[in-house]
């Protein structure tokens, strides 16, 4: 069923969001945690300007991708077993430029893993967004 934007609630560019995303978005708790501290732990990364997408963010940078690796080079996209295929995956935030971190729809379409891009190289982080929130000590519930 689509809203009056044409689009299907839960959707971004066909694939669905995991609902413990959904519904942390709709809480208004999936955003970096102040504590820079812990995220840099969790990604095991320096972290510059953390930012945790909504949708609107998700489809847009996921579609920015897609268009950087067309018309430019396939940097973000590796080697395997460290690839990610861009028509199976979402941003779904960044913890600075070129640091993104995104779900992986090639194994579940339900729980995706959290991968993100280490170097050259995209590598999990995370089971599944529940699993993130969690390590980052964000309530995926209300």
């Amino acid at each position: 069923m689509s809203n009056a934007s044409g689009k299907t609630p839960g959707l971004i560019l066909g694939l669905p969001l995991p609902v413990p995303l959904r519904v942390a978005m709709a809480a208004g708790r999936w955003v970096a945690p102040a504590d820079h501290r812990l995220i840099s732990d969790v990604f095991a990364d320096d972290v510059g300007r953390p930012c945790f997408y909504g949708p609107a963010g998700i489809e847009h940078e996921t579609l920015n991708l897609i268009k950087m690796h067309r018309d430019y080079q396939p940097y973000y996209v590796g080697i395997p077993p460290d690839d990610i295929d861009l028509n199976l995956c979402l941003l779904i935030g960044d913890l600075g430029p070129d640091q993104p971190f995104a779900l992986d729809y090639r194994r579940s379409a339900v729980s995706p893993p959290v991968l993100y891009l280490r170097g050259h190289g995209w590598t999990e982080v995370a089971a599944n967004v529940e699993t993130l929130m969690a390590r980052l000590r964000m309530s995926s519930t209300a």
